[in-house]
């Protein structure tokens, strides 16, 4: 009986270490870093055993994963970076957690705001695809653009502002597409998303993060740049590749048709010598003949 119950506890043990492992090597490959802007900033890692670890408070820097948990206390921010994907600024007393992916959609960004305010700076991609998810008590707004905020009062009403481009908001009383310059606000899971413009009380608060704003707009544009740069490149080295192979197959060709020519060549001096071969023998029956003829006379 002792013996299955630790074998039952070595079991568990591997299988927790491997799924560890599992996690570890799929977000090396995918660093979010959690990152201090001021005031006191914490967070909680998320735990595959019963009890989870406690709130740490956050010196600089840290790299995060989904579960894990993040609050900023009065006067704080804090900023979540997603490699060349996203960047997120944290605002005062506010409560985030990163979500895990749904249907293994490693592309697919999911956090959830249960109170205070975010802002969103997301690197749109081609395909044009929802990659950016921002849950709350009352709705999902959905990324289809790529400055925007998400607001929670304590009331769980839900405020979505969009600078550029579109987001989505839905909930269960159906879905509004909210462009720049407006606003959407939910009071409640079950009504409806009303749509309104901006108010110079909310620019005034917008303007307040004019300076997170500009950088993130430039680490935009330098991760787009590099993106275009890394694309070309691998257009130029598949350029390079067909013409290596062209070159090739034409330097072959040439080859063969020189080679031909030379075998031509050789084959026409053989029957040449072969005729003239032909040609001397021929002479040198006709002489003997002759001969045999004249000591006949």
């Amino acid at each position: 009986m002792v013996i299955k119950v630790i074998k039952g506890i070595i079991l568990i043990l591997i299988v927790v270490i491997f799924l560890s492992t599992v996690v570890v090597k799929s977000f090396a490959e995918d660093k979010i870093i959690l990152n201090r802007i001021k005031g006191e900033v914490y967070y909680k890692k998320s735990s595959w055993f019963i009890f989870s670890s406690g709130w740490i408070r956050l010196k600089d820097s840290t790299n995060i994963k989904p579960g894990d948990l993040i609050k900023t206390s009065n006067g704080a921010k804090a900023e979540v970076t997603f490699a060349n994907q996203a960047k997120v600024l944290i605002k005062s007393d506010s409560k985030l957690k990163l979500l895990k992916n749904k249907d293994k959609n490693i592309n697919l960004k999911r956090v959830k705001l249960t109170i205070g305010e975010i802002i969103v700076k997301f690197i749109h991609e081609a395909s044009g695809s929802t990659e950016f998810e921002v849950e709350t008590p009352s709705a999902v707004a959905g990324v289809r653009g790529t400055l925007f905020s998400v607001k929670v009062n304590k009331e769980q009403e839900v405020q979505v502002l969009v600078d550029e481009g579109k987001v989505e908001v839905n909930n269960s009383a159906g879905r509004v597409l909210v462009r720049r310059g407006n606003m959407a606000k939910v009071s409640s899971l079950n009504n409806k998303v009303r749509l309104s413009k901006f108010t110079n009380k909310d620019k005034k608060e917008w303007n307040k993060e004019k300076k997170w704003i500009k950088e993130t707009k430039e680490w935009s544009k330098e991760v787009k740049e590099k993106k275009k740069e890394n694309a070309r490149k691998n257009k130029n080295n598949q350029g390079n590749g067909k013409n290596i192979g062209k070159d090739n197959k034409d330097n072959s060709n040439k080859d063969n048709t020189k080679n031909n020519r030379n075998q031509d060549k050789n084959n026409n001096g053989n029957n040449d010598n072969k005729s003239r071969n032909n040609g001397n023998s021929g002479k040198s029956h006709t002489g003997s003949s002759n001969n045999g003829k004249s000591k006949g006379k």
